[in-house]
């Protein structure tokens, strides 16, 4: 029998039948559900709290168990000196976490984030990213049985042996989200930052940010380029079935998705595409007679025909949908052209292969090849600047401006280092070391990264980078960025 009782009265509230004597009891984040075991036994049980009524049960021959901060998830602790990973959506095991070299005796997770601890007889706590599926660190010293961390998720007790016991202070590190993804070539958030979409060779994926977890996968084929529109409650995806438009409605307080029924705009296989966020998409495919086709998505009935070459290659749109610009994999320079007369406006030099992208105000071209970037201004294709590239063989590079036009991030060498740039000045504010970039937030406060080497997918907080280089006087010379926004639904058309 499992008894219950109101701790500020002491009286009993009700009581439930158990399978079994549990030595561990844990209740999930919600409360309604109660995670029951014992060492004795190899069954580790959820329960409903409320009824007693048995909703999973697993072969984990447990010594302790813990729940993951949105109740999705339950560790175990075992003899074999293993942590077991549980999913209670589905009743079945999502991973074994290894680094234990004894038995793994007890485990406690935190009420905020994916971070999971646990302890053993090997003297070591060790601390473990539920979603990356991997051990961040190791410190001397157990947990304290039935010890969870402090109410608010900073601190946890531990001790060594039985002569001293002391206090860790837990520090969350907001700067950078990471997570498993493979193949992606192009992103875009939505209008909240909640919502990443991202594209590869097999299709859409939407991502909740906050969570680090899949919402939605579309098989579209390989998709090419993406991006929201105006309003902020549907997207653009240019992609192998051709270029859609899609209504999405996210509530962030629930972390649900609801995809709307996919609104075909240009029904053509596409293999090359450019979108840019006002709006306009220049795509390349099966249908087009090796032309490129110019699209204003308001009304995608009324294609422009350009006479350029739809090669293997990187193309990209003005924000006005006035311009765009074409580099190939194989060839030298890149061709910008002009959309109202379906001429090439200019040819600049560029080493092969070469890609170019447009500054969100439309002053600054910037040109990424496998020796250098470089920036014209162009109402007078003057270069004002250039940053060479080391120790690259082939590759363009990746190029992405900021919305508000005030930063622009490129990869300088061929798997990462990062570098962000300011616009007009083109001085470096910051490195990071791993990846190419994918896209900014609406705001500018995120930047998505991706690790292709890692299979990475990263949002960097530039909130929360600034914040942390302010605190010891090396933050950059630039306005705060806007504060976070509280989360909101976002509610598709009717």
């Amino acid at each position: 029998m499992i008894y219950f009782f109101d701790l500020s009265s002491g009286v009993e509230v009700r009581r439930i039948q158990a399978p079994f004597a549990p030595a561990h009891l844990r209740f999930d984040p919600a409360e309604r559900k109660l995670a029951i075991c014992v060492d004795s036994r190899r069954d580790l049980l959820v329960l409903d709290a409320a009824s007693g009524t048995v909703i999973r049960s697993f072969d984990a021959g447990p010594t302790g168990c813990a729940w993951s901060y949105d109740g999705s998830l339950l560790a175990s602790t075992c003899f074999d000196s293993q942590v077991r990973l549980w999913d209670i959506g589905s009743g079945l095991p999502r991973a074994t976490l290894k680094g234990h070299t004894a038995p793994a005796m007890t485990v406690v997770g935190s009420r905020t984030s994916d971070l999971l601890a646990s302890s053993g007889w090997d003297g070591k706590t060790r601390f473990w990213d539920t979603v990356l599926e991997e051990q961040l660190f190791s410190l001397p010293g157990a947990l304290i049985w039935f010890s969870p961390p402090s109410p608010d998720d900073r601190r946890l007790g531990f001790h060594v042996a039985d002569q001293h016991a002391g206090i860790w202070e837990l520090a969350p590190a907001c700067e950078c989200k990471r997570w498993r993804a493979g193949g992606i070539g192009c992103a875009s958030f939505d209008a909240s930052g909640h919502v990443l979409a991202t594209g590869g060779p097999q299709g859409i994926a939407f991502w909740d940010v906050e969570r680090r977890r899949l919402l939605e996968e579309v098989p579209t084929g390989e998709c090419w380029a993406m991006g929201w529109a105006a309003d902020g409650k549907s997207l653009f995806s240019a992609a192998a079935r051709g270029v859609e438009r899609w209504t999405i409605e996210f509530d962030p307080v629930a972390h649900r998705l609801l995809l709307g029924t996919a609104e075909s705009l240009w029904r053509e296989r596409v293999t090359l595409a450019g979108l840019s966020p006002s709006g306009y998409a220049v795509v390349g495919g099966q249908g087009t007679e090796s032309n490129l086709v110019v699209l204003d998505l308001r009304h995608p009935d009324k294609p422009r025909i350009v006479a350029a070459l739809a090669q293997e290659g990187v193309v990209s749109m003005s924000q006005d949908g006035k311009r765009f610009v074409m580099g190939r994999w194989h060839g030298r320079d890149v061709t910008v052209w002009n959309v109202a007369t379906g001429q090439p406006e200019k040819v600049l030099p560029a080493a092969e292969p070469a890609r170019g992208e447009f500054s969100p105000d439309g002053q600054y071209l910037m040109v990424g090849s496998s020796k250098d970037y470089q920036v014209f201004k162009t109402d007078s294709w003057e270069r004002v600047f250039r940053l060479p590239r080391e120790s690259v063989e082939g590759g363009t590079g990746a190029i992405q401006f900021s919305p508000d036009n005030s930063l622009v991030a490129v990869q300088l060498e061929q798997l990462g280092h990062i570098h962000l740039l300011a616009t007009g000045s083109w001085q470096e504010l910051a490195a990071i070391e791993e990846g190419s970039p994918l896209c900014f937030s609406a705001d500018g406060t995120k930047l998505a990264v991706y690790s292709a080497e890692a299979k990475l997918l990263m949002i960097w907080d530039l909130r929360q980078v600034r914040r942390q280089l302010a605190a010891i006087r090396l933050d950059w010379d630039a306005p705060p960025l806007p504060p976070w926004k509280e989360a909101r639904v976002l509610a598709a058309p009717q």
